[in-house]
């Protein structure tokens, strides 16, 4: 069964990373179902977490509740498309006119034979299966770092509703945890923490051509207009 952690166990097991203080912060006051869960096996994708927390809790689940976090490499940076899942394939965003494509867990062996290949991949201390919004605070552009900009999709109709994060890591343990929060506060402490580097938008408005098709990958536009 899915089993919430204490404060102190979170601070003990040291369960979130060196850079994740500000979620630290926010669970320190936390209450009712808010909080880091260890659930009963791992999961790699969406569908599979909610189909395994409502098997493991008595909590009401559907697919949007599960909360991704997408990559997208842009030059030596990275952006973050942070949205509910809508069973969509993304692999493709357009943002300030430029079309970006995903960021992946480890490089080609092509490109590791290729001493002047450098492949653009996701941050140290995440993969496939733990991708989370959730950054370390060294790791952004104003500190240095590599994730310079957080799209998040604005979703109304989530603002209140319990979602399911994940929190970084890597292996079985960290694909066996997850951050329980709602979707709005999820947004809030994201502005909080970055600020300016937050836009807040309808990330799902693109020309009727490229809107999405069931069946087909999906080209998402980033619209320059940003949502307060």
């Amino acid at each position: 069964m899915s089993r919430k952690l204490s404060f102190e166990e979170i601070v003990e097991r040291q369960i979130l990373g060196r850079g994740q203080e500000y979620l630290l912060d926010y669970l320190r006051t936390a209450s009712g179902p808010v909080g880091i869960y260890e659930h009963s096996r791992a999961t790699k994708t969406c569908k599979e977490k909610i189909d395994l927390l409502s098997k493991e809790t008595l909590l009401s689940w559907s697919l949007p509740q599960a909360i991704r976090a997408v990559y997208f490499k842009d030059g030596k940076f990275l952006n973050v498309f942070v949205t509910p899942e809508y069973g969509r394939t993304i692999t493709t965003v357009i943002c300030a006119g430029k079309s970006l494509g995903t960021a992946k867990s480890e490089a080609t062996e092509q490109e590791k034979k290729d001493k002047k290949a450098t492949p653009v991949l996701l941050p140290e201390y995440m993969e496939q299966g733990t991708c989370t919004p959730f950054v370390y605070d060294w790791d952004v552009a104003t500190a240095a770092g590599r994730v310079q900009k957080f799209f998040i999709h604005h979703a109304p109709d989530l603002e209140t509703t319990l979602a399911d994060f994940s929190i970084g890591g890597k292996g079985p343990e960290a694909q066996r945890r997850s951050l329980w929060m709602p979707y709005g506060a999820m947004v809030a402490l994201m502005k909080q923490a970055f600020s300016d580097m937050v836009r807040v938008q309808d990330m799902y408005t693109a020309p009727e051509k490229q809107r999405y098709t069931p069946g087909k990958k999906v080209l998402i536009q980033a619209p320059a207009q940003v949502k307060q």
